[in-house]
């Protein structure tokens, strides 16, 4: 990444570019990769017309977080490396 940044970009630049990158490979690669590109093409048809997410609203008319609790798999994913991590490696 650092490598196609201009000369001279600061800290602030290459960290935002970098966000940005985490946030296309999400929606990219892992995510139609772990639901399918049709599901994630369901609930953000902007990434398959290609147009702004402003004139492609999300479908998230299933998505009732006030009632029904949620762990978003980013975090959950986090924990299960943390826990093998610091998981007694004698008994893996």
């Amino acid at each position: 990444m650092i490598d196609v940044m201009p000369n001279g970009s600061s800290f602030a630049q290459i960290q935002n570019a970098v966000r940005w990158h985490y946030q296309w490979v999400v929606l990219d690669d892992f995510l139609p990769a772990i639901v399918g590109r049709d599901m994630v093409h369901s609930v953000l048809p902007h990434l398959k017309n290609n147009t702004s997410i402003h004139e492609d609203k999300p479908n998230l008319s299933f998505f009732h977080w006030e009632k029904i609790p949620f762990m978003p798999i980013e975090f959950s994913a986090a924990v299960y490396r943390l826990a093998i991590r610091w998981s007694d490696q004698s008994i893996v």
